[in-house]
C-alpha cells in the first residue's frame, strides 16, 4: 500500500511538471507584434505589445502561424513558423527565433516587407 501511494505520488508530480509549460512571446521590437493562425479571418488573434511578453496556456505551443507588425505605413510579416509545446520566439525588427523548452534555438525566420 505504501508503495502505491508513492507511486501515486511520483506519477502526479510528473504530470504537474510536464503540463505546467506554456509557451513564450518576447517582444525585442518598438512595435506590436500580431501573431495570427492559419485559419484566422480577424489577422490577429494574439497582440504583443511593444518590449513586453506575452504567455500562452499551460502545457500548449502554436502551431502554424505567422508575425506582424507595422511601422512607418508598411506591414512586415514573417513567413509560416509553429512554437513547439512549452517553446517561446523572440521577435526581433527582421527576423524572430525560435526555441524549444530546453531553450535551444529551433529555426530563424525572416521577417520582410509585405508587398
Amino acid at each position: 500500500m505504501k508503495r502505491l501511494l508513492i507511486v501515486a505520488l511520483c506519477l502526479a508530480a510528473l504530470l504537474a511538471a510536464t503540463s505546467a509549460q506554456a509557451y513564450a512571446i518576447y517582444n525585442h521590437t518598438d512595435y506590436k507584434v500580431c501573431i495570427a493562425h492559419w485559419y484566422s479571418t480577424s489577422g490577429c488573434d494574439i497582440k504583443v505589445g511593444p518590449h513586453s511578453t506575452r504567455n500562452g496556456e499551460h502545457g500548449a505551443g502554436l502551431k502554424r502561424v505567422w508575425a506582424s507588425y507595422r511601422h512607418k505605413g508598411n506591414d512586415y510579416r514573417s513567413d509560416e513558423f509553429s512554437i513547439p509545446d512549452g517553446g517561446y520566439i523572440r521577435v526581433y525588427d527582421r527576423e524572430l527565433k525560435v526555441y524549444n523548452h530546453h531553450d535551444k534555438r529551433q529555426k530563424t525566420v525572416p521577417i520582410q516587407q509585405d508587398g
